[in-house]
Order: C-alpha cells, then sequence, then structure tokens
C-alpha cells in the first residue's frame, strides 16, 4: 500500500504574505494565536520541533525522515500560480 501526504506549506517568510499580512508574517502567527473553542481545549500549542522554517532544507530532510519512517511513502506538492500564466493560457 501506498501512503502519500500533501502538506500545506506556508510555514516561512514569503513576499505575498508580507504585502498581503505584514512584514515577518507565516502560518506561525495563526498557530501562536489559537484560542481554545471548546471546554477543555488548550490552544496555542507549541509544535514538537518548534516554529521551524520550511524554507531551510534540513526541515524537509527531518519531515522526509520522519514520515518515511511513519510509512509514508510520498509527498505531494503544489506551488501557488503566483499570478504567472501556465503554458497553456490562463492564470
Amino acid at each position: 500500500m501506498r501512503i502519500w501526504t500533501v502538506p500545506f506549506p506556508n510555514y516561512h517568510l514569503e513576499p505575498r504574505n508580507e504585502e498581503w499580512h505584514r512584514e515577518g508574517w507565516t502560518k506561525w502567527n495563526l498557530v501562536k494565536a489559537a484560542t481554545p473553542r471548546f471546554p477543555g481545549q488548550q490552544q496555542p500549542k507549541v509544535p514538537l520541533w518548534g516554529y521551524e522554517d520550511e524554507a531551510d532544507p534540513r526541515v524537509s530532510e527531518q519531515q522526509i525522515a520522519a514520515a518515511a519512517d511513519r510509512g509514508i511513502t510520498a509527498f505531494i506538492y503544489d506551488t501557488p500560480n503566483s499570478g504567472r500564466q501556465h503554458a497553456g493560457g490562463g492564470s
């Protein structure tokens, strides 16, 4: 059996995020600002490996090794279009 995962990257500095939100903004800001949504829920949570910068290749290496150790066989990545046109036209 193959097990694939689709990570949602955005936990690194990115010019569009800084333009849309503010300087230094990443998805980690949302994690840090989390509030409990029901009684007994404890938020915010601190990630086991800390607030990693996924732009650092060592972070990907650590994630891939941990996933492989747990039977994940592939990662599927998608990248945003950034307003550029695809070769087939459109945006």
